[in-house]
């Protein structure tokens, strides 16, 4: 028996939501896929019967959402700023708490030239590179990544979003900046590195966006991966951390002794995450989500 785009709605929903806290808007847009509309049609056309075809496309990607794949690589696009970008396996999802740092950029901007020179690290799907060229359009951005595919990615959301005044280009790190033209200085450096095992003895950086802290001396060392990693001086280089610490605790000493040029801030109150470095619980974890570096 064929149904309506309603009923399919409300018996899908009650499917999904023993496995996602967003199976209504999952469903939704899942559906609004599959007869090759907007959400909006769904509510205006809600008592419309869907035809089978339209179904079976349907019940194949709520199944995948059922086994828990996730809705960006289903539909292969996710929204990040005033932006919609091609999503795939070989990138992270762009992700809602990431605009934080495209708002922190805005802060700052009045401090940078009006062509500035901007490099993203670990460019995966282009994200952060393309946000700041859309809200910034004298500026002179770069975005790299290791991995080719995500290039590839990263240079098909630039010309999704009219933004192929970007240049996305393959290195690891800084080892092709300044290679074959591209501008070998700058000023600001952006990058979300996607995911760090601060435990990992590895000479190649590994990046995880929440990573496990059972002890200052794992944090700290991170960090000390990281300035290693774009062979930054871990006395003279500032670094600034979102979060709280008293000066008499010994993770405070730690930090000093380890990194010359180190300085908290207060986490902006819209983010869910909690540092407070006094109170390290074991296995507590932290979530940083992106690195700002800039001479």
């Amino acid at each position: 028996m064929l149904l309506s785009i309603e009923q399919i709605i409300k018996q899908s929903t009650q499917r999904l939501e023993h496995s996602s806290d967003s199976a209504k808007l999952d469903v939704e847009l899942l559906l609004a896929h599959s007869l090759n509309k907007d959400r909006t049609y769904l509510f205006t056309w809600h008592d419309k019967i869907v035809a089978e075809e339209n179904v079976t496309v349907f019940n194949a990607l709520l199944a995948r959402r059922l086994s828990g794949e996730p809705i960006a690589y289903i539909l292969g696009q996710q929204e990040f700023w005033d932006l919609k970008l091609h999503t795939a396996q070989h990138t992270l999802i762009p992700r809602a708490d990431t605009e934080t740092l495209i708002e922190w950029v805005l802060e700052l901007a009045d401090q940078l030239p009006e062509s500035a020179h901007v490099i993203d690290l670990g460019t995966g799907t282009g994200a952060i590179a393309l946000a700041l060229a859309n809200e910034f359009p004298h500026w002179q951005v770069q975005g790299v990544d290791l991995v080719p595919e995500a290039v590839a990615l990263a240079k098909s959301n630039a010309i999704l979003n009219n933004l192929e005044r970007v240049q996305f280009f393959q290195s690891r790190w800084f080892d092709q900046v300044g290679i074959g033209g591209n501008h070998d200085s700058f000023d600001l450096i952006v990058s979300n590195p996607p995911y760090i095992d601060p435990l990992d003895e590895d000479s190649n950086l590994h990046y995880y966006n929440q990573f496990s802290i059972k002890a200052p001396t794992d944090y700290i060392k991170y960090i000390m991966l990281v300035m290693k990693e774009f062979s930054l001086n871990q006395r003279t280089q500032k670094v600034v951390i979102w979060g709280n610490m008293t000066k008499k605790s010994e993770h405070f000493k730690l930090f000093t002794k380890y990194i010359g040029n180190i300085g908290f801030g207060p986490r902006p109150s819209h983010l869910k995450f909690n540092y407070h470095f006094d109170e390290l619980a074991d296995q507590q974890y932290f979530d940083l989500f992106s690195v700002f570096l800039c001479d």
